[in-house]
């Protein structure tokens, strides 16, 4: 059985956001390929955010 293809789009790593980008790179991987992470993230939301 094939698995299902998974993605973990980010965006906005420039200026201040280029130093956590790799940390933000391990936690993609681990959510698309676990779907959960050890890592703390409950500070990432789109709560306040619309679609451009």
């Amino acid at each position: 059985m094939a698995a299902k293809a998974r993605s973990a789009p980010r965006a906005g790593f420039f200026g201040q956001g280029f130093k956590p980008s790799p940390a933000m790179g391990g936690i993609a991987a681990d959510l698309a390929l676990e779907r959960r992470t050890s890592q703390p993230i409950d500070f990432i939301t789109t709560n306040g955010r619309s679609a451009a």
